[in-house]
């Protein structure tokens, strides 16, 4: 058994390796494979979990041994293979199917878990927010209690088991959205349509017919051509007035504009200078008024208010 719980702790470095990108070679995920390959056999042969008990009823030391095959489908997710991409999506969807499954036997997922499992749907912004808040209470408490020395870890384990399931629900909606893509990318495609250059017709006597009908014969091409050969060299921005015109147009504008600022001197009014001798002292009385109210308080004067 000692060689058992070993070879666990090394399929969980190698799982924490790959997740942080860390020796994610092709050497090394095949050697985890079969690692956690044959933890499962050996499980499965000393019977160390049975559905016909509670989690209570299994050894602490074997709690961690739940997570065998979730390990498993994490690793084969990181393979990177083209050819085999499908078909190791579905060894790794296989594996967690196996985990809930097992989780599921020693009640440890709610009702709603299991229901969001059989239907999954696209998460909405409140459920992605209560998930995230989730999985961060449990990875702290996960590194709290990595970090003492508990004689007994079966909470430690439980909250790992916890925690690999929430993420076990995100890796299928992943895994489902990449079978999407593969899917789409093994559609047949439509066969292009066959490439046809363009045909140049030359006009002379002979296909004359085929013009527009404004050409109805050999004399109305020539004269189309004649035209065109004129229309090279014509000005297509010829001025529109002479400059004598314009020197016209210019001298009514400035008599005109002459003409209304003399109308507006005549309309203003005529200054006075009593008017606005009266208008600045108001604006000074005003203005002693409001900085006497800014300094006293209201009511400040009055007999009735004191």
């Amino acid at each position: 058994m000692a060689t058992l719980y070993s070879h666990y702790r090394q399929l969980k470095k190698y799982y924490q390796d790959f997740e942080n990108f860390k020796d994610l070679t092709d050497e090394n995920i095949q050697q985890s494979l079969k690692l956690a390959e044959s933890l499962k056999n050996t499980i499965r042969r000393e019977a160390l979990f049975s559905s016909n008990e509670l989690l209570e009823d299994v050894p602490t030391e074997n709690i961690p041994l739940i997570l065998v095959p979730y390990y498993q489908a994490c690793i084969t997710i990181k393979i990177q293979d083209l050819e085999r991409r499908k078909t190791n999506l579905e060894f790794a969807e296989s594996y967690i199917d196996e985990f809930l499954n097992c989780l599921d036997e020693y009640r440890l997922t709610p009702e709603a878990f299991k229901e969001k499992r059989k239907n999954p749907s696209p998460a909405s912004r409140e459920e992605k927010i209560l998930t995230f808040k989730a999985k961060k209470e449990l990875e702290n408490s996960i590194k709290a209690m990595e970090g003492q020395n508990l004689e007994d870890c079966r909470d430690l384990y439980v909250k790992e088991l916890e925690l690999a399931a929430i993420q076990s629900l995100e890796h299928l909606d992943f895994i489902k959205l990449e079978m999407q893509m593969i899917s789409m990318r093994d559609m047949p495609r439509p066969e292009p349509k066959p490439y046809k250059p363009p045909t140049v017709v030359k006009i002379d006597e002979s296909n004359v017919h085929m013009m527009p009908r404004i050409i109805s014969g050999t004399q109305d091409l020539v004269n189309i051509k004649q035209t065109m050969k004129e229309q090279v060299f014509t000005n297509r921005n010829a001025p529109s007035m002479t400059i004598e015109e314009y020197g016209e147009w210019a001298k009514k504008e400035m008599e005109m504009r002459e003409a209304q600022t003399k109308k507006m001197q005549a309309e203003q009014p005529e200054y006075d200078s009593d008017e606005e001798e009266q208008r600045e002292e108001k604006r000074k009385k005003d203005s002693e008024w409001d900085n006497w109210k800014d300094d006293h308080e209201k009511g400040a004067g009055n007999r009735g208010g004191r």
